[in-house]
């Protein structure tokens, strides 16, 4: 199984000295990210590089194609990007249509990684609002339409989609379940590890509860994650195997959706086949603690 941990962005200012030498200009910091600059006269001492990044200013805005073509001319063969999908597709006031221009534009955009072979899968992050009805339902298929081919990963943030019924029709339609790590309140998504393609997703926000509902954004991700706390985690990756129907995972779900989820990282439900290739992300990028956290998860996964 191919395990690529990574982190979700790379160009932060606040890296400098942490990860990046202080003297690293910007535009040399996803080279440096991925392994190809190397420039031993700076400062700061160069630490693991990384085989995947997520691009998150996609949300934001849409950089030209030539933007991409020159970040993969920076990373070595086998890099993979996973790209967020435009706010406008995931965030719009409602969800009644689909903007198909958009997402033709996201295409054209990020065309060049497809090309260069370094195109992951696509994230689409659904906020808390997005709940399940009939409407987003159907908005759901939407997306699995107009993103096929695309390896379109959905993450929500809201637990009424942890529920067979949801979970069995990502199946049918081909959407990779993103998985999360983050804060244990009320509505959230528990930790649960799903594979509903033959993808593994997994994002880390970190555990602040204080901070998650009020706190801005550098609030809200600035955590660090305790070795005990990925621990968990990397026995649930370690234990996928190329055996969809090894001794002990069955496919049907036994636990009481509407109880206790703080048992639920224990378990793991393969619906859709053998796991080919993991992609863990970490978003506690305040302070370079997302660094830190992705370093622990490569000794303890890929060592």
């Amino acid at each position: 199984m191919d395990i690529r941990i990574g982190t979700s962005g790379y160009s932060y200012d606040d890296w400098r000295g942490i990860y990046y030498p202080p003297e690293l200009p910007r535009g040399g910091m996803l080279g440096w990210y991925a392994g190809v600059t190397t420039q031993s006269d700076l400062l700061v001492e160069r630490g693991p590089s990384f085989d995947t990044v997520e691009i998150n200013v996609t949300y934001h805005r849409l950089p030209s194609a030539k933007s991409f073509a020159r970040m993969t001319a920076v990373t070595p063969t086998g890099f993979l990007f996973s790209v967020k999908a435009p706010g406008g597709i995931t965030h719009p006031d409602g969800y009644k249509k689909l903007d198909s221009d958009l997402v033709e534009r996201y295409c054209a955009s990020v065309f060049p990684l497809a090309e260069a072979g370094k195109l992951g899968p696509t994230l689409l992050q659904f906020p808390y609002r997005f709940r399940v009805g009939e409407e987003t339902l159907d908005y759901l298929r939407a997306v699995a339409a107009e993103f096929d081919g695309l390896n379109p990963a959905v993450e929500f943030r809201h637990r009424s989609w942890i529920n067979p019924e949801y979970l069995t029709l990502m199946v049918d339609l081909g959407l990779t379940f993103v998985s999360v790590d983050m804060p244990e309140l009320r509505g959230l998504p528990p930790p649960v590890l799903f594979a509903t393609t033959d993808t593994v997703y997994v994002r880390f926000h970190g555990r602040r509860r204080d901070t998650w509902w009020r706190g801005s954004n550098l609030e809200r991700y600035d955590y660090e994650y305790a070795e005990e706390e990925l621990k968990a985690w990397t026995d649930r990756i370690r234990s996928l195997t190329d055996d969809p129907n090894r001794s002990g995972e069955e496919t049907r779900f036994e636990f009481d959706l509407e109880g206790d989820y703080t048992d639920l990282l224990k378990m793991i439900r393969r619906l859709a086949g053998p796991v080919k290739r993991t992609f863990l992300f970490f978003n506690n990028h305040p302070k370079g603690k997302a660094i830190h956290a992705a370093r622990s998860l490569q000794r303890s996964l890929l060592t």
